[in-house]
């Protein structure tokens, strides 16, 4: 499965001295294979094209080349866009990249087998000098479809009795048409009554940040639930101390992660038609 990588956003909060400051690093190696197929492993150099959504279009921003075996962390700070911008990485391994379009490039992939793991790159935020991270991806095929819902739920958000911690949670939609920009709703739910306690505005082709810790701060350690009918997210869930300034970083798991299996994704549709408000 070939994957998008969206650059996280940084992140300015009154709180907050400075700005939290994302970036994503990726690395020229398959993140998964099987040691007999170590042969097969491209060995050629990759390119990163840079894309940010400029009214109805993609349009390229940059391009970084990787040599075999090397990092490259993309830091948003020095990339001259908004703190929220979208901006997209797309892999190739030809630096052929379109310098405007509608629908995103298909992107390369580094893939020698079937092993499972999908492909990766490192989300990263940083303050003062401490950093979290996460391993993710946007996957091609969820960019590309025309009618989707979301479901999740808040259990990994940051909790400290003195309330002395901001929790951010971040919703990433991304497709790979530029012209679906949208409103959406997303519910936040009490899920033993089922009560709408907050609704947050997001939009297609956007990472959208909320601030939650003034809700958070009047649900006594209350696990929540997050739904919308109609758009298809990535949810993380940001932390940081306002003591240590340490930070956190975890992303809430899709229905299909809560069974193991060839056939785990058969539990989607039922928890979907129970859950999603």
């Amino acid at each position: 499965m070939t994957c998008y990588f969206p650059i996280p956003p940084s992140i300015k909060e009154s709180n907050l001295e400075d700005k939290i400051l994302g970036s994503l690093t990726l690395l020229n190696f398959p993140n998964n294979f099987k040691k007999s197929n170590q042969k097969k492993i491209y060995k050629g150099n990759i390119f990163l094209g840079i894309y940010i959504l400029e009214k109805n279009s993609w349009k390229l921003l940059k391009v970084f080349k990787i040599a075999y075996k090397e990092f490259k962390e993309i830091e948003r700070e020095k990339l001259n866009i908004s703190d929220n911008e979208m901006a997209v990485v797309v892999i190739s391994k030809n630096n052929n990249f379109p310098s405007s379009c509608t629908n995103l490039p298909n992107p390369s992939s580094l893939r020698i087998d079937e092993s499972p793991i999908a492909e990766r790159a490192s989300y990263n935020f940083s303050y003062q000098g401490k950093q979290t991270s996460f391993q993710g991806e946007y996957p091609k095929k969820m960019a590309s479809l025309s009618k989707a819902s979301f479901f999740g739920f808040d259990t990994i958000k940051g909790l400290k009795t003195n309330g002395k911690i901001i929790n951010f949670i971040l919703f990433i939609n991304l497709n790979n048409c530029s012209e679906r920009q949208s409103n959406d709703i997303i519910n936040i739910y009490d899920p033993k009554k089922k009560n709408i306690l907050f609704e947050l505005k997001t939009r297609e082709n956007m990472i959208s940040v909320h601030n939650l810790s003034l809700l958070y701060s009047k649900i006594n350690n209350k696990t929540l639930f997050l739904s919308s009918k109609s758009k298809a997210y990535i949810a993380l869930i940001l932390s940081i101390d306002l003591e240590t300034y340490n930070l956190s970083l975890e992303h809430t798991h899709p229905p299909a992660e809560m069974a193991i299996g060839m056939d785990r994704h058969l539990i989607v549709k039922p928890i979907k038609n129970n859950w999603v408000i």
